[in-house]
């Protein structure tokens, strides 16, 4: 989950200046190195994700959380 918060961070960031295109480089870092392997962080992993990508592709974010 290290990841995941570090990943708001810069995603945060990236919006602020205008640099959406390092903001959906991050998440595809953030989707490359997978779900975690707790079980139990897996769906909060989700959720944190679809948030994420609501900006870019509010759409797909918005068929992502129903499926959650």
């Amino acid at each position: 989950m290290k990841l995941v918060h570090k990943t708001i961070k810069k995603i945060e960031e990236d919006i602020e200046n205008y640099k959406f295109n390092t903001a959906i480089a991050s998440l595809m870092i953030l989707v490359n190195n997978g779900l975690p392997k707790d079980s139990k962080l897996v769906k909060e992993w989700k959720n944190i994700f679809a948030r994420l990508l609501h900006p870019f592709a509010p759409h797909l974010a918005e068929e992502l959380w129903k499926r959650i």
